[in-house]
């Protein structure tokens, strides 16, 4: 092969590789661009921790229901649904986008025990919540998605992560109000966050991120584990666990008498 004939040879490989680059390219662009799925970094670096304090508390073969209230992106119950296959899982949120990513999620699950999504203000009583966004299975009970009002005393399980610092109190008072009537007697909420305990906040990170957040929005704020437990009791719920998280954080489990 002549010295010319390589050179036109070593250019049409180089151009026919530059194509396919970015022929992959646009499809990855594509594929970004068409996905409605949406990730948390927050999430993706606590969901692990906070599924080790569900394996203390429940057996990956246990059969039953779990509500979460505030599910964000769904990278939560990404990871929770197929660790729990028997199972159904119920993720909530009140934001459309987030709704999205978890309708997502759900239809991509290999377990197949997310239900649909559900808007989910949480400081309204959960006989005014509603129905989920598709109707599409699986269904929390029987063969069609039943009214919340129907579903009083049903959940074995509730979490929340990373909400009660990020929203009004009365958030607060919706999630353990409706908690007290949603889960079963004995049933358990977990809540994920940071948290100040009997006035005290620590360490200093967290009392910068508690100032930030009353500089954002008057309403938010870290709050005292004490007061929290105030609320919860007035709902027949009970704190039973305080596990030490990473970066500060906290995950309390809560038990309904």
């Amino acid at each position: 092969m002549s010295y010319v004939s390589c050179c036109l040879s070593e250019v049409d490989n180089f151009i026919s590789g530059l194509f396919a680059y970015f022929i992959s390219f646009e499809k990855l662009v594509n594929f970004i661009i068409m996905s409605k799925k949406l990730c948390n970094p927050s999430a993706m670096r606590n969901r692990e921790a906070i599924l080790q304090v569900l394996l203390k508390h429940i057996e990956p073969t246990f059969n039953g229901l779990f509500l979460e209230i505030a599910s964000g992106t769904g990278n939560h119950v990404d990871l929770y649904a197929p660790k729990f296959p028997n199972i159904k899982f119920q993720p909530t949120d009140i934001d459309e986008r987030s709704i999205e990513s978890i309708q997502e999620i759900a239809k991509e699950c290999s377990t197949k025990n997310i239900c649909p999504p559900m808007f989910v203000d949480i400081r309204k009583p959960f006989t005014e919540w509603g129905k989920p966004v598709d109707t599409e299975g699986p269904f929390l009970v029987g063969t069609s998605h039943k009214d919340f009002s129907e579903l009083e005393n049903c959940f074995d399980f509730m979490l929340n992560v990373n909400m009660i610092h990020i929203s009004e109190f009365a958030c607060t008072e919706g999630l353990f109000a409706n908690a007290g009537k949603l889960l079963k007697p004995k049933g358990k909420l977990f809540t994920y966050g940071p948290y100040a305990e009997n006035g005290v906040l620590t360490p200093e990170s967290n009392v910068n991120f508690d100032l930030s957040l009353k500089s954002r929005n008057k309403d938010w704020g870290v709050r005292d584990i004490v007061h929290l437990e105030e609320v919860a009791r007035k709902n027949g719920i009970n704190l039973v666990e305080k596990v030490e998280m990473p970066s500060n954080n906290k995950c309390l489990v809560w038990q309904k008498a």
